[in-house]
């Protein structure tokens, strides 16, 4: 602890706990916009971040600041469709477009995200919020059939009910457990709808 934490507010102290436990208390949001965006330390910006209520300031810090977990913090808090939607699709972590797109409800952005976002996560993700059942299963289609990770190809497997679909990845499929998942629902599928867990 540095003599002057003794003659400056709680929020400037040098113990980055400190700052976050007085950041808590803080209502006034230009001074809780100026930590978010400048604190050192991601702690005390994510407690500012959490603490804020004005869109177009949380849209900021979501955009710019240079830690991912400050900008999930900050696309957490958001509410507006249109910040999200271009944070879900520009931001450059997959994790942070993830985050934004799980707050979605756009659905022609989640339909273009669904189909073009270069992660094929995320794709999956936004795949799984759209409401239109044939937009879903075209781009759960897609990811079965083209997806790079086996992983993502089986997850889009379990939510398929094209049957053509399935009899072709569960006979083509390069990953042994895609191919089983693939297998496994052609016979969900076939046993009747009470069997076939929902998306």
């Amino acid at each position: 602890m540095s003599l002057l934490d003794f003659f400056r507010p709680q929020w400037q102290h040098s113990r980055p706990e400190v700052r976050a436990a007085a950041v808590r208390g803080i209502t006034n949001s230009d001074l809780l916009a100026q930590i978010a965006r400048t604190d050192k330390e991601k702690d005390v910006r994510i407690a500012a971040v959490r603490m804020l209520k004005d869109q177009r300031i949380l849209a900021d810090v979501a955009r710019r600041d240079s830690d991912d977990s400050v900008r999930k913090a900050a696309v957490e808090q958001l509410k507006d469709q249109a910040l999200l939607v271009q944070i879900a699709k520009a931001d450059v972590n997959p994790s942070v477009r993830s985050h934004a797109v799980e707050r979605l409800t756009e659905q022609a952005a989640l339909l273009e995200i669904a189909w073009n976002d270069p992660n094929e996560g995320v794709r999956l993700l936004a795949a799984g919020k759209l409401i239109n059942e044939g937009q879903a299963q075209a781009a759960y289609a897609e990811l079965a059939r083209s997806a790079g990770t086996a992983g993502v190809r089986q997850s889009a497997v379990w939510k398929l009910s094209d049957r053509a679909l399935l009899a072709e990845v569960a006979k083509a499929d390069s990953d042994p457990e895609v191919r089983r998942a693939a297998t496994l629902r052609l016979g969900l599928l076939d046993r009747g709808p009470e069997a076939v867990p929902t998306r």
